[in-house]
């Protein structure tokens, strides 16, 4: 069995090319939508989530300083995709040099931009926001999450979980 480590490395890259400044990605959010049920004898409230249907999801990229792989580009799609070396520790033999990919692909616009300070001698530490429309997430090909929300589709774990939604409205 395998314990998890560290992130040993990873990369990040905008519409394919590598964003040079980028310090670190926050991977978006997964929250179900809900609606409370409550009525006649029911013991109280109950929380319902609404399945395949999900809240708004960011993703937020930080970098080390200004630069221009922060830029916005208005009204136009960004997609960011990460790969990264998932270092895990084997339980039995006690080695650590074990290494998973984990790879992810995003797509969004840009939602918000805070630049960062500037004073001399320190890292603006600027960062960029995004409303997030696709999310693809895979460890060792591995699919954990495919979501796209312009095409109705929320697949955890390779189970489409709105595919009875739309079958149920012949889409």
């Amino acid at each position: 069995m395998n314990l998890p480590g560290v992130i040993n490395n990873c990369i990040i890259r905008k519409n394919g090319d590598v964003i040079v400044g980028a310090g670190s990605c926050t991977l978006p959010e997964i929250t179900k939508k809900t609606e409370t049920l409550t009525g006649a004898g029911l013991g109280g409230d109950i929380e319902i989530p609404i399945e395949g249907q999900l809240e708004n999801m960011t993703a937020n990229i930080k970098f080390s300083n200004i630069c221009e792989g922060m830029m916005l580009e208005d009204g136009k799609v960004m997609e960011i995709n990460i790969k990264a070396a998932l270092q895990e520790v084997d339980t039995e033999s006690h080695e650590t040099g074990i290494i998973k990919r984990m790879s992810s692909s995003i797509k969004g616009r840009v939602k918000s931009l805070k630049p960062g300070d500037v004073a001399p001698g320190s890292k603006a530490e600027a960062e960029i926001e995004m409303s997030v429309t696709y999310y693809k997430l895979e460890i060792d090909g591995k699919e954990l999450y495919e979501i796209d929300k312009l095409n109705n589709v929320c697949r955890i774990n390779g189970k489409d979980i709105a595919d009875a939604v739309r079958s149920a409205l012949d889409l």
